[in-house]
């Protein structure tokens, strides 16, 4: 090879340049498809690495989760995990012990640091938003509610509408020919008046008039700590349903306030020869375990992993300054089940 071919072989890789008039000169690029190695000596050295706080929400019950917390607590941790915070649950902090007051653990939350408090009120009772904020020093306080019922306050939080469920229940029985409705109850919680107004709503929509609703109040005998919450519940829908098949004999279509209640009322029923989807159609409402789908009970559940995931990113929200009163409403979905079906009917099953 020449001088001459070599010079233009170079020119080609990119390696020399040729200028016209001037010569040929090294470019000081290298050959395509290869890196530059960087060196950093004493007079450019590493830019040092700073770490970024994590930011920590933490997570307030007035109790051990349980399953219906368990899930709105992960559909919370899940979105929090999305934007690199962490949840602190109080139940895991030894200050913040769930036995204390609500506002008190909040207060104990924030001052250890953390950015804001999700409080998780679905099923708390004798709960109030006002002492919780009065605690922690107004409203102002970077506090997220999850409850089970409209708040009339100026607060964050997500809900599941119970009005809304309600009215669900009682136009599906309508729907489905169940024209004689009745409510049961064992609870005097903001949220079961709430599907009660749902249920009367329904029954005047479809009606045209405010007809009398039977409604099964069972709040004059309060509940026994020494028995389990599933024993106590199912035990007062057997009461309910010897009640209502009683008083109101022409009762054909049954919401009741929750599922254990409402299978104590179809084991009651059929103790007297009556059955659920034949002779009458009942709605209950969680639909959490296997109860409801064992029992072929047509059943609302609550939206609870997105009640979380609202929840959650409110609290995302508050952190970076935006307001401080918003709120997201999420309805409950309807399961249909032989209880409510005429042409099938719990009878025809197993």
């Amino acid at each position: 090879m020449t001088i001459e071919q070599a010079v233009k072989r170079l020119i080609g890789e990119g390696i020399l340049r040729a200028e016209n008039g001037r010569g040929t000169f090294v470019t000081g690029v290298p050959p395509t498809g290869q890196k530059q190695a960087h060196s950093y000596g004493p007079s450019e050295p590493l830019a040092p690495t700073v770490p970024q706080l994590t930011q920590r929400i933490g997570i307030v019950l007035n109790h051990l989760p349980n399953s219906w917390e368990e899930i709105v607590l992960h559909g919370a941790e899940s979105v929090f995990s999305k934007h690199g915070i962490i949840a602190i649950p109080s139940w895991r902090i030894g200050n913040a012990h769930v036995d204390l007051p609500v506002g008190e653990q909040s207060v104990r939350m924030l001052s250890d640091g953390c950015s804001a408090v999700l409080v998780l009120a679905v099923a708390m009772s004798n709960f109030s938003i006002n002492d919780v904020f009065r605690e922690v020093g107004g409203m102002d306080a970077p506090l997220v509610f999850v409850t089970s019922f409209d708040v009339d306050q100026p607060i964050c939080y997500s809900h599941y509408s119970s009005h809304d469920a309600g009215f669900q229940a009682a136009s599906h029985l309508l729907a489905k020919g169940w024209d004689r409705l009745a409510y049961v109850t064992h609870y005097g919680e903001p949220w079961s008046l709430d599907r009660l107004r749902g249920v009367r709503l329904a029954v005047e929509s479809r009606s045209g008039s405010r007809d009398e609703l039977p409604v099964v109040d069972l709040n004059y005998q309060p509940f026994d700590p020494t028995i389990h919450a599933h024993q106590f519940y199912y035990a007062r829908g057997v009461e309910a349903g010897r009640l209502l098949f009683e008083r109101w004999p022409g009762v054909n279509g049954i919401v009741a306030a929750n599922d254990l209640l409402a299978i104590g009322i179809m084991d009651a029923a059929a103790a007297a020869g009556q059955v659920a989807g034949r002779d009458f159609g009942i709605v209950g409402f969680d639909d959490v375990d296997n109860k409801a789908r064992d029992h072929g009970l047509t059943s609302l559940r609550p939206p609870l992993a997105e009640l979380g995931e609202e929840a959650a990113m409110l609290c995302v929200d508050l952190v970076h300054g935006k307001p401080k009163s918003r709120s997201v409403s999420l309805l409950s979905h309807i399961t249909i089940r032989e209880s409510t079906c005429k042409d099938i009917g719990c009878a025809s099953i197993g």
